[in-house]
């Protein structure tokens, strides 16, 4: 992945595959030994923060680290394969069995 197209994720709609906007890329990780993307990080909108279960931070912005394998495309907004609600359901699954 090139600096240009990291640059260009950045700030782009994540949108779930009902249409719901989740919030915002805000940077992507990488796998050091491979140099392939293997999350993003998005920025959580307000309204979304409740549905996916996460709590409001009182300084910053909630965070999401998004599998790359969640993704389904990105042209001009990264549209996920998974809705806002099972998206949820992930989360609240990997809370309760943290291995």
């Amino acid at each position: 992945m090139t600096k240009r197209f990291h640059d260009e994720l950045r700030g782009m709609n994540v949108i779930g595959a009902n249409g719901r906007v989740f919030g915002t890329v805000d940077d992507v990780e990488l796998d050091a030994a491979t140099w392939r993307a293997t999350s993003l990080v998005a920025r959580v909108r307000s309204d979304a923060i409740t549905d996916l279960g996460l709590e409001k931070p009182f300084w910053s912005r909630a965070r999401l680290s998004i599998p790359i394998h969640h993704v389904s495309g990105a042209t001009n907004v990264v549209v996920l394969k998974t809705t806002l609600e099972e998206f949820a359901q992930l989360i609240a699954h990997a809370a309760a069995d943290p291995d």
